[in-house]
């Protein structure tokens, strides 16, 4: 079993490694300070990205926490600090990309199978969230 900062710095590598095969520019924050782990610079525009990594699948859906822990301390993610979360799952080998503004809860679940009861509603599709499709729908 990897440990969490391992994991973490494996799903960062596959955002690095991707943006960089997208020739896009990335910032690295000095040291581990920063509420974000890169920016990327888009045309110009620069983005603040928080990566988060995840072995977990169950029920149908990826999930990812949109906060930060340690031990007993818990701290949630602001639109001040991050613009977007990069989420990478190690068993798909996928990058997902969200907006901080669309996190509406402590998790992130995205559904990778259709639900039994065809519920649409509230329902977050994770191929909907493809980097490939965000970076892309971005540059337009």
């Amino acid at each position: 079993m990897k440990n969490t900062k391992l994991i973490g710095n494996i799903g960062e590598a596959k955002a690095l490694s991707k943006f960089v095969e997208l020739e896009i520019p990335v910032l690295l924050p000095f040291g581990d300070n920063e509420r974000y782990d890169m920016v990327i610079d888009l045309k110009g525009k620069f983005y603040r990205i928080q990566v988060k990594t995840t072995e977990k699948i169950t029920s149908g859906c990826i999930k990812f926490s949109a906060y930060q822990s340690y031990k007993s301390y818990t701290r949630y993610y602001t639109n001040d600090e991050i613009d977007y979360f990069i989420l990478y799952c190690i068993p798909l080998d996928k990058l997902y990309m969200m907006a901080i503004k669309d996190i509406t809860a402590n998790d992130i679940l995205l559904r990778i199978e259709p639900v039994k009861n065809n519920q649409k509603k509230l329902i977050k599709y994770a191929i909907d969230y493809e980097l490939d499709i965000i970076i892309k729908n971005m540059e337009v």
